[in-house]
């Protein structure tokens, strides 16, 4: 009970104490300030900032904010805002979350910095939006977040001021969404980046704090962007790791497309890498290392243009690395592997790839000319390994005259790299550069055939360098391919064609014009080639201006070229080898300097082929080449020294084997050999001669045959139907220049030429019968060749004729001018005379039935003229039948040879022989008759000429009457030489004289012109008439006043007004005004800067009379009348010196003489009388 009582009484003094700390005023305070805190800090605080931040937003930024809810946990000290969202004034999203939480940690007052547990951001949407007039809304809101004041004092300069103490445990962003939008396009563009990550931990503005950060965000086609590390505020401070995946390069595309006209491009993009940002010395330091690209299936196309298109199918950087405070770019290993590449230059020049630009108003240049790179360090890139592999390649060059294209299947391409880029000038080093070329083809657009075809060529050491304007390479080789080279239908080379001026190609003019400004520069290009080597390379040579285009191979062409280098330092030396396909090779080695310039060869050809020269042989031969195959071997050597003459020699050997000329219509052979062998064969330019040692032509076979027809085989082997050449002068040309002094004659000497075993078959098809004859084992030597002046050869042949005879022929002569001189005895001996029968029966009708004969032919040639002593001796002959033949002759042939015939049955004839030996024909067989009948000949050939031999020897021609101009009269001179025809007609009863009528157009024409306008002007002067007769007797005056009055009056009426007024005018005469101008006063003009003609009236009168005559017209038949009245005339004259009129003959239809000077001539004609 006690124990109750106590506790009672404890209770009850406990109760008071309790009591009065709730009650107390300082419980009260407290209690009353929890309860502000707390409905200040979730009620109070949350509405406040709601309101404060929509109604600035309005007001200040003039936009609008939304915000859902805002809680403020006063005693967990978080803070937590849910559906903001802030919008133009036009209702355009700017910035929107689904929640922002803060939570702040007290124990900042340990840290003695504010130190936040979580910052965290979900669901964050951020428009980036680019207005059509370029500004961006986020711009804009910063902007207005910090208005400008004008008259605001300038801003202290920035100082080193610690940063706030800071300390967040963790930062995140979660589910985030950012829209780029340029609406400043054309064609507005727009990139979604969504979800976006982002966590940072332990970031604190503490010294040397660090905190681990990563990021993550979502790209358009499943792209995502990484970045982890760690990260620091003071200093600032960041290093980690970054990588992107999968983004589709088409996403850029959206905002190039106005700058660039390509299709959407394919391709995807990775990169990741090792990254390094310090701010710690107040300069930024980016370094960026371990650097991996890779972007696939790229593909790029310009639009508009088919032949602008790149496809990569990977490209690949391994081990990249930057550093921007040395400005240093190096990259471990840049791929690029398979793909294609499309390019062509257009018929302007212009390179497809330029149109991916859009084409823009040019804007005015900077004016300061500095660059901002002046004074800044260089930019230098280290590119250590690039490789491109199995890239395709298609070009056309429309610039040329001649397109080209060139297809490349496969191009590979390793190198290394260094450049050094600053505002002066750029510094750029290739090497170890090493190409690998597969399937190249290069072709001439229209045609089927490639030009040229390289299945590898490979490049090894190539060196480049910018700065020193340098190339270099260790060795090309070209293994295999092939040259198409064809001559065209007009004549041209295409290969040299392509290269040839006017036809370069706007990217070889691009070249040539850079070349020019660096020897502009004094600092040309030079270019190094250690080796060029080709091997089995072949080459198609072929002539489409042929009528049967063939072929000539080449192949096995094997090239080396050793230290080639311009601009030239120092020979560069060379071997090239060949073979021909149709049989053959040939090798050539030699040294080149282009400094001197100057060039030595060693050449040797073996059993070339010359049958792929047919073609061109036909044009000119009718004899088809079957065979033959050439040799040569040989130093050759070119130089050219300033101020002089380029200099060519050739020392050595060459020939030809087993040539073979063919009949095409009879397969026989025309003329052939075993061998041609030119042996000491010396030619040079400086000073021009040619020298050779010996000339040894072994087994000529060939055929000397006169036709049915009498033409020689020899000029019938030439085509005929040839044209002539369209750059040929006229005849009258070459007549003139053939009389001009000729010029030096190129200096040509041959010691030997040495014939061994010929044959020489001579047949005569024109004769009935046939004849034929064979010169056997003909042996023999030519010496002293030599195209100097007065220089002579000497020869001496000999060989077998037919059977039993002989033939031996010695002598000496010009080879350059035979006219000049020539002393040639031929002596042929017992030939049998049965064999001459055709030609007895051809020129006499008579056959022979047997005898010989032996020619002793001398003939002595000096200044043109021909002296020949020549023998004829005949034993046994007799004559046999008679032979009927159109060009046998009726002559006494028994009575000839009984006059003739010594006691021992011989005829021995001297035939003396001399003249002129412009165009002699020599025939051993047909000597003896041609000889008989030369005076028949003669005869028959020239008739007048023997008439005029019957009436006192006089050679003058009486085959032509020449008439004065315009006249028909015959002049004393002309009667006399028909007198004397008269007189000889006579004596020739059974001769008849064809007489036609004959003018000259123009010389006649215009004499009766001027017979005309004289008559008329003097029937106007009431003088005597004028006539043909009197008309040399009656001279003009034009100085007479009554001659100028009746000219007058003949131009007044037959003339234009204006004509004859310019007439006037132009020899100072002023023409009379008419009478109605010339009451009306002339208005006064300026007078002219230069003085007036002075008056010409004889000159005047002169041109005057001369246009007279020129307008004169004359009747339709004046001509063919005049021609008419000269025949009359002449038979007329013939007829009075007593020639019969049935030796008289007119032709009806007049024709046309021949004009010389004032006189026309006509020809007479000479035929048998008719019956």
């Amino acid at each position: 009970m006690k124990k109750d009582m106590t506790a009672e009484t404890t209770r009850q003094g406990k109760k008071p104490f309790i009591r009065r700390i709730l009650t107390s005023k300082l419980f009260l305070i407290a209690v009353c300030s929890v309860l502000v805190y707390t409905l200040a800090g979730f009620f109070l605080l949350p509405y406040i900032l709601k309101s404060q931040l929509k109604k600035y937003v309005a007001e200040d930024l003039n936009r609008t904010l939304q915000v859902e809810e805002v809680r403020l946990n006063p005693y967990a000290l978080t803070l937590n805002i849910s559906g903001l969202a802030l919008n133009e004034a036009d209702g355009e999203g700017i910035l929107a979350f689904k929640r922002f939480f803060v939570s702040f940690e007290l124990k900042s007052l340990f840290r003695w910095a504010w130190t936040f547990a979580d910052v965290s951001l979900d669901g964050l949407v951020l428009q980036v939006d680019v207005a059509p007039d370029k500004s961006v809304n986020l711009d804009r809101l910063v902007r207005d977040l910090s208005p400008e004041r004008p008259h605001a004092a300038p801003p202290e300069p920035a100082t080193d001021a610690p940063l706030p103490r800071l300390y967040f445990e963790r930062i995140q962003l979660s589910n985030g969404y950012i829209r780029i939008r340029d609406r400043s396009l054309p064609t507005p563009a727009e990139i979604p980046i969504e979800p976006i990550n982002l966590e940072i931990t332990h970031l604190s503005t503490l010294p040397e704090e660090k905190g681990p950060h990563k990021i993550t965000a979502r790209l358009p086609d499943d792209g995502i962007l990484e970045w982890s590390g760690e990260i620091s505020l003071d200093p600032i401070w960041s290093e980690g790791q970054f990588k992107l995946k999968n983004l589709h390069t088409k996403l850029a595309w959206n905002f190039l497309k106005q700058t660039l006209k390509i299709d959407a491009p394919e391709g995807i993009l990775g990169l990741e890498g090792h990254y390094l940002f310090d701010y710690t010395a107040k300069v930024p330091q980016i370094k960026i290392s371990d650097l991996t690209m890779q972007l696939d299936k790229l593909n790029l196309k310009v639009m508009n243009t088919p032949k602008a298109e790149l496809a990569i199918n990977a490209i690949r950087v391994d081990n990249g690395r930057f550093d921007l405070a040395k400005n240093d770019l190096a990259v471990g290993r840049l791929t690029l592997s398979g793909g294609s590449l499309q390019a062509a230059v257009e018929k302007g020049g212009r390179l497809s790839w330029e149109n991916i630009l859009v084409e823009k108003s040019a804007e005015k240049p900077a004016q300061n000319s500095k660059t901002a790179t002046d004074n800044a360090t260089p930019f230098k890139i280290h590119m250590e390994d690039i490789q491109l592999k199995d890239m395709g390649i298609r070009f056309e060059d429309h610039s040329r005259l001649n397109p080209i294209s060139m297809d490349l299947e496969s191009l590979g391409v390793s190198l290394k790299a260094e450049a050094k880029i600053s505002g002066k000038e750029t510094q750029a080093i290739i090497s170890e550069m090493g190409i690998d070329v597969n399937s190249l083809a290069v072709r001439q657009v229209g045609e089927a055939e490639d030009l040229l075809t390289f299945p590898r060529t490979t490049v090894q050491g190539g060196q480049v360098d910018l700065a020193a304007r340098r190339i270099s390479a260790g060795e090309i080789s070209i293994q295999g391919g092939n040259a198409a080279v064809w001559r065209t239908p007009k004549g041209a080379i295409n290969l040299v064609q392509l290269t040839a001026s006017g036809n370069e190609g706007a990217i070889r003019r691009e070249i040539n014009k850079a070349k020019t400004t660096a020897e502009e520069e004094q600092h040309p290009w030079s270019v190094h080639l250690g080796a060029i080597r080709m091997e089995a390379f072949g080459m198609q040579l072929s002539d489409r201006s042929l009528k049967d285009p063939r072929r000539y191979q080449l192949k096995n062409i094997n090239l080396r070229v050793t230290d080639f280098e311009t601009p030239p330092k120092a020979p560069f030396d060379f071997n090239l080898a060949l073979d021909v396909a149709e049989g053959g090779n040939a090798e050539i080695k030699g040294r080149v300097d282009m400094k001197t310039p100057g060039v030595t060869l060693h050449i040797k050809a073996d059993d070339v082929a010359l049958t792929p020269l047919k073609p061109y042989l036909s044009e000119f031969l009718i004899p088809t080449l079957d065979s033959g195959n050439l040799f040569l071997k040989g130093d050759m050597a070119y130089h050219k020294e300033k101020g002089t003459e380029d200099a060519l020699t050739f020392k050595g050997g060459a020939g030809i084997k087993k040539l073979a000329l063919i009949r095409p219509e009879t397969g026989k052979t025309f003329l052939s050999w075993n061998l041609l062998d030119i042996k000491g064969i010396a030619y040079s330019t400086l000073p021009g001669a040619l020298k050779v040692e010996t000339v040894q032509l072994d087994h000529l076979i060939g055929q000397f045959k006169i036709e049915k027809d009498g033409s020689l085989n020899v000029k019938n082997v030439m085509v005929s139907d040839r044209k002539p050449s369209a750059e040929a002068p006229p005849l009258k040309e070459k007549n003139k220049v053939s009389n001009e002094k000729p010029s030096r004659t190129f200096p040509v000497d041959v010691n030997q030429l040495l014939i061994r075993n010929a044959e020489v078959d001579f047949a005569d098809l024109s004769l009935l019968p046939p004849f034929a004859a064979k010169i056997r084992k003909l042996n023999g030597a030519v010496n002293g060749f030599s195209s100097a002046p007065d220089r002579r050869i000497n020869m001496a042949l000999e060989g077998q004729v037919d059977q039993y005879g002989s033939v031996n022929i010695k002598g000496e002569l010009e080879p350059l001018d035979t006219r000049g001189y020539s002393n040639v005895k031929m002596i042929f001996r017992n030939v049998e005379m049965t064999s001459l029968t055709p030609y007895s029966a051809k020129f006499a009708g008579r056959k022979i039935d047997s005898g010989k004969i032996s020619l002793d032919l001398d003939y002595h040639v000096v200044d043109s003229r021909l002296k020949g002593e020549n023998e004829i001796i005949v034993d046994s002959l007799k004559l046999g039948e008679r032979v009927e033949g159109p060009d046998a002759t009726n002559l006494p042939l028994d009575l000839a040879i009984a006059l003739l015939k010594d006691s021992k049955d011989r005829i021995q004839l001297g035939l003396p022989v001399a003249g002129s030996l412009d165009d002699p024909e020599f025939s051993y067989g047909g000597l003896i008759w041609k000889a008989l009948v030369n005076v028949l000949t003669k005869i028959v050939t020239a008739p007048f000429r023997a008439l005029a031999s019957l009436v006192g020897g006089d050679t003058e021609d009486m085959g032509t009457v020449e008439f004065e101009v315009g006249a028909s009269r015959i002049t004393p001179p002309q009667k006399e030489k028909l007198v004397k025809l008269a007189v000889a007609m006579k004596q020739r009863p059974q001769l008849a004289v064809e007489v036609q009528g004959q003018y000259a157009p123009e010389a006649d024409g215009a004499a009766l012109k001027y017979l005309a306008v004289r008559q008329a002007l003097a029937k106007r002067m009431g003088r005597t008439d004028i006539t043909e007769v009197n008309l040399g007797t009656e001279p003009l005056n034009l100085t007479d006043p009554l001659t100028r009055k009746a000219l007058d009056g003949m131009a007044a009426e037959r003339m234009n007004a204006t004509e004859l007024a310019a007439l006037k005018g132009s020899y100072g005469l002023t023409p009379p005004q008419p009478a109605d101008t010339a009451k009306t006063p002339k208005k006064s003009e300026p007078e002219a800067p230069l003085e007036p003609q002075k008056p010409d009236p004889d000159g005047f009168y002169k041109a005057l009379f001369q246009a007279l005559v020129k307008q004169q017209p004359l009747p339709e038949n004046a001509l063919t009348a005049l021609a008419e009245k000269r025949a009359e005339a002449v038979v007329l004259q013939l007829s009075t010196a007593g020639v019969p009129l049935n030796q008289l003959k007119t032709i009806p239809n007049a024709g046309e003489g021949q004009a010389e000077k004032d006189t026309v001539t006509i020809k007479l004609k000479l035929t048998a009388r008719e019956k």
